[in-house]
């Protein structure tokens, strides 16, 4: 399993669009929070981009797939966090970002907990496809992959990236 930075990076990376939705409706309130929402969010869609490279330069194991189900729907869960801006929750009062930093608190230990690396829309945004995946010795993993499809019978060369959480490596 990542370690608890790597999964909170991955996290704050997988809300990051949402960060800039609520710097671009509520800008004009708090430049102090909307800059510092800016940053987190570039920081953590760089430290996803940094986890990814390393992650593909570990060696890969051979693994063969006996059942291949898509699991790309799972980031369209986020969509309804993606609606907390347009609740007119803003910046202006103080406790309405408190209760909005407790929000992302509880989502990031849920995320964290439940070792969810794998449902982040930004991986979808550049091209990776989640796939759930039962191996020839009956292991469910998830897979992380830019093929658009995965078949039942092929051997994957995957990089562990946690628990159940498996990358193929490309190329």
């Amino acid at each position: 399993m990542p370690n608890i930075l790597t999964r909170v990076i991955l996290f704050l990376s997988s809300y990051a669009p949402l960060m800039l939705i609520l710097v671009i409706r509520d800008s004009f309130q708090s430049r102090p929070a909307a800059i510092g929402l800016v940053v987190v969010a570039a920081v953590s869609v760089l430290g996803l981009f940094v986890y990814l490279r390393l992650a593909a330069a570990f060696a890969a194991v051979p693994v063969t797939v006996s059942a291949v189900m898509s699991r790309d729907g799972h980031a369209m869960g986020y969509i309804t966090s993606y609606l907390l801006p347009f609740l007119n929750v803003g910046f202006r009062d103080p406790w309405n970002a408190v209760s909005l930093g407790v929000v992302f608190v509880v989502l990031c230990i849920l995320y964290v907990n439940s070792n969810l690396i794998h449902t982040n829309p930004i991986l979808n945004l550049c091209g990776f496809h989640i796939f759930e995946i039962e191996t020839a010795e009956k292991t469910k993993a998830a897979v992380i992959s830019r093929r658009a499809h995965i078949r039942t019978g092929s051997t994957l060369g995957a990089v562990p990236l946690g628990d159940y959480v498996l990358m193929e490596k490309s190329g």
